[in-house]
């Protein structure tokens, strides 16, 4: 018969969070302030928002439909996050919308002859290359988050699949 690991023996014994529990928590949350302050500041200067979309050579066509999916996408999504029952397909939705962000910026810095800007306040002060890194950092925080995430469901499956909202 195979011993349990001591690790996750002790924390199904205790009910206990981990540093894997805080460090997920942390992640989905720095993801729905960042969220939350991304589709509100859209959403308050919407004009501003659409002005800029509609520089973009990729996103202009487009600009009325994308100007409201992307705030209501960043909403959901830290919705999402903050449930536990809902935080792996959000973080699975955190990476996925930040790839895209991501791979836009590329796309942008390397065959857009305007380089547009749709993002607001304190985003909007960075360079490319300084918010080209904030978002690849942000990306490799929700693939961690992931696998963090899918380790929690592993070790407690009643607590992460939300039969039981608290420890």
């Amino acid at each position: 018969m195979v011993q349990p690991n001591v690790m996750e023996s002790y924390l199904n014994k205790n009910k206990r969070p981990d540093l894997a529990r805080i460090v997920s928590d942390v992640i989905s949350y720095a993801y729905v302030i960042l969220f939350l302050y991304a589709a509100f500041y859209k959403l308050f200067d919407y004009g501003y928002f659409l002005r800029q979309l509609e520089h973009s050579p990729l996103l202009g066509p487009y600009r009325n439909w994308i100007g409201w999916a992307i705030p209501f996408s960043e909403i959901v999504i830290s919705f999402l996050l903050l449930r536990s029952r809902s935080r792996l397909f959000g973080l699975y939705a955190a990476a996925l919308i930040m790839a895209i962000f991501t791979l836009y910026i590329v796309y942008i810095l390397n065959f857009s002859p305007h380089v547009p800007c749709s993002c607001g306040g304190i985003l909007a002060t960075m360079g490319w290359f300084e918010h080209l890194v904030f978002n690849s950092v942000f990306l490799i925080l929700a693939i961690g988050g992931i696998v963090l995430q899918k380790k929690l469901i592993k070790i407690f499956p009643a607590q992460e699949k939300g039969e039981a909202e608290n420890l």
